[in-house]
């Protein structure tokens, strides 16, 4: 049998009974331990186990204290990054309204959309008074000249053709102005057959003319009773 010891060598005892497997020794420290009072072990045991605790409690005491020292740095840190943000977030927008502004104010933007969308209308207008009249179409283009038949006004147009794109241009403008009457002269630049056409697109813009012409023969003078019009000679300042 064992000497008898102290608790802690009872403990010891007991333990190193059980990993052996020696049943005599083991039995021997139980028959001690049921004499022996262990109070001082759980008190040691306690202040073993308080001693490794209280580093720890004071390594999380003094990192909680830290951060409570550092917490307003970090508020103020975040709050430099959220202004830095927004601004960052201003500029970024400003940089797209810019971008907005640049492309309406460029040759291909809302002026461009503007002016083609007028020319459209123009062109339109002319096509309505041209309409099932053998005259060429005259348009505007994209840059704003002045076709016939797809040819620039100018030396390359016959002096007729010259005139009628005149014609067509100064109708599409009184129409546009809602215009009540217009003045057509030097239609003796016509013949008499693209001159009878003429009262035809005059009618069709529904604008009431005034049509002079030179004739040296009062029996030329065309009958505009059938369209509601009235035929002048004037000769000697008479009428």
């Amino acid at each position: 049998m064992p000497a008898i010891a102290p608790p802690d060598n009872v403990i010891d005892g007991i333990q190193n009974a059980s990993n052996n497997g020696n049943v005599n020794d083991l039995k021997a420290f139980g028959s001690l331990a049921a004499n022996t009072s262990f109070d001082g072990v759980a008190q040691k045991e306690a202040s073993r186990i308080e001693g490794s605790v209280a580093p720890v409690k004071n390594l999380l005491d003094k990192v909680a204290q830290n951060d409570l020292n550092t917490q307003p740095g970090r508020i103020a840190s975040a709050d430099a990054i959220l202004k830095q943000y927004k601004e960052a977030h201003r500029i970024f927008n400003d940089i797209l309204l810019n971008q907005k502004l640049v492309d309406i104010l460029a040759p291909t933007g809302l002026r461009n959309e503007k002016l083609t969308k007028a020319i459209g209308i123009i062109n339109n207008s002319m096509k309505m008074l041209c309409d099932g009249i053998n005259w060429k179409a005259v348009e505007i283009d994209d840059k704003c000249n002045i076709l016939s038949a797809g040819i620039p006004y100018g030396r390359f147009l016959a002096k007729s053709e010259r005139y009628r794109t005149r014609l067509l241009l100064q109708l599409m403008v009184a129409m546009a102005e809602k215009s009540r009457v217009i003045i057509v002269d030097d239609t003796d630049e016509l013949t008499e057959d693209i001159r009878n056409q003429l009262f035809g697109v005059i009618l069709r813009s529904q604008i009431s003319a005034l049509v002079v012409c030179a004739l040296n023969d009062k029996n030329k003078l065309p009958d505009l009773s059938n369209v509601n019009g009235n035929s002048y000679w004037i000769e000697n300042g008479k009428a």
